[in-house]
C-alpha cells in the first residue's frame, strides 16, 4: 500500500496499518520538515506533540516504512483496482519536477489532504463564518466560544480543526459561558479558567503553524487530467470543470449548476472543496447551506419507532 498527500495524520495512519500486518511501500508528504522552522514556537510549547511525532518516527523505522518528503502521489493506475501508483517529486509551488517521477506497484493507495469541518447545522442557524489557516471556512466565536447567534456555542472541529485536547478545551470554556450566560455558578475557578484559555490559546498556534507547515501545494491541480473524476456521485471529471470555468463560471454554486457537481448523495460534502478550488483557487472557500445536515433513506425514516 501506498500513502500520500500533506500533515503528520499520515503517519498514525501508516504505522497504525503497518501494527495489523499491512506493507506499506512508501508515505509521500509533500511538504517538508524544515516548513517547520518558520514556526518554531507553537511546536517548542508542545513538547508532547515531539513525542508523539517521535514515537511515529521509531514505528516507521521498525517496519522500514520509507518518509518522502516534498514528494506525491500524482496517479493512481490500474483497471478493476489499483495495480500501481505514479508518485513524482515536487517543486516549491508542489509542480512535479521534470524527470523525477517513478512507478511504485500497489494493490491499495490512501491519500490524505487535511480536514474540513462540518458546519451543516450552524451555517443553517445563521452562525458568521471566518477563515482558518487551513484555508478552511470556520464558526466565528468569542473568547467564550459563543458564536453571532445568541444562545448558541460551538467548539470543536467547527471552530478550526486543532485535534482531540483542543476541542475539549474550546468545550470547557462554551460550558463556562453557558454557566456564565444563564446566571449559574461557574465550574472553574479563575486560576483554572485562566490555564484552560492557556493551554487553548497553545493549541490553536499548534494547529495554525499545522496549517502553514503542511499547506495543500498551489499547483495540485496541474496532476489532474481532463479524465480525473472530481465528484464521485455525479461523475464530473476536472475537464468539465475546467471547461465550464473557462465559460465563465467563478465559483463552485456555478460549477454545480452546471455541471451537478455537488448534487448527488454526498451533497457536496467531499467533493465541494476540490471543486472551489479548481473554479476559484484564489477565493476562500464557504460551504453551501443545506437543509438537510445528513442525508437519509426512506428506509430509515420508515423504520423510526412511532
Amino acid at each position: 500500500m501506498a500513502l500520500g498527500g500533506t500533515g503528520p495524520f499520515l503517519l498514525p495512519v501508516a504505522t497504525s496499518l503497518a501494527a495489523r500486518g499491512v506493507e506499506v511501500v512508501t508515505v509521500c508528504e509533500a511538504a517538508h520538515p524544515r516548513a517547520w522552522l518558520r514556526h518554531p514556537g507553537p511546536l517548542l510549547r508542545n513538547p508532547g506533540k515531539w513525542a508523539e511525532g517521535a514515537g511515529y518516527a521509531l514505528t516507521l523505522v521498525r517496519h522500514r516504512i520509507p518518509l518522502r518528503p516534498r514528494t506525491a502521489i500524482i496517479r493512481a493506475e490500474g483497471g478493476a483496482r489499483v495495480t500501481s501508483v505514479r508518485i513524482a517529486s515536487l517543486a516549491s509551488d508542489g509542480s512535479p519536477r521534470p524527470g523525477r517521477e517513478r512507478r511504485i506497484e500497489v494493490d491499495a493507495v490512501g491519500v490524505g489532504w487535511g480536514f474540513v469541518p462540518q458546519l451543516d447545522l450552524l451555517i443553517t442557524l445563521g452562525c458568521a463564518l471566518t477563515n482558518s489557516a487551513d484555508g478552511n471556512a470556520v464558526v466565528a466565536v468569542d473568547k467564550g466560544q459563543r458564536t453571532t447567534v445568541p444562545g448558541l456555542y460551538a467548539a470543536g472541529e467547527t471552530c478550526g480543526v486543532g485535534g482531540a485536547v483542543l476541542a475539549v478545551g474550546e468545550g470547557r470554556l462554551a460550558a463556562e459561558s453557558v454557566l456564565a450566560d444563564s446566571g449559574a455558578a461557574p465550574v472553574l475557578g479563575t486560576k483554572r479558567l485562566a490555564a484552560v484559555r492557556s493551554a487553548v490559546a497553545a493549541q490553536r498556534a499548534f494547529a495554525r503553524a499545522l496549517a502553514l507547515a503542511h499547506p495543500i501545494p498551489p499547483a495540485w491541480s496541474s496532476w489532474l487530467t481532463d479524465e480525473t473524476t472530481v465528484c464521485r456521485c455525479e461523475e464530473v471529471t476536472a475537464g468539465v470543470i475546467r471547461t465550464v470555468r473557462a465559460e465563465g463560471a467563478c465559483d463552485h454554486r456555478q460549477v454545480k449548476q452546471l455541471t451537478r457537481a455537488g448534487m448527488g448523495w454526498c451533497q457536496g460534502r467531499m467533493c465541494g472543496p476540490a471543486v472551489h478550488c479548481l473554479a476559484a483557487p484564489k477565493q476562500a472557500y464557504h460551504p453551501t447551506e443545506r437543509l438537510v445536515a445528513t442525508p437519509v433513506t426512506l428506509g430509515a425514516l420508515a423504520d423510526l419507532d412511532r
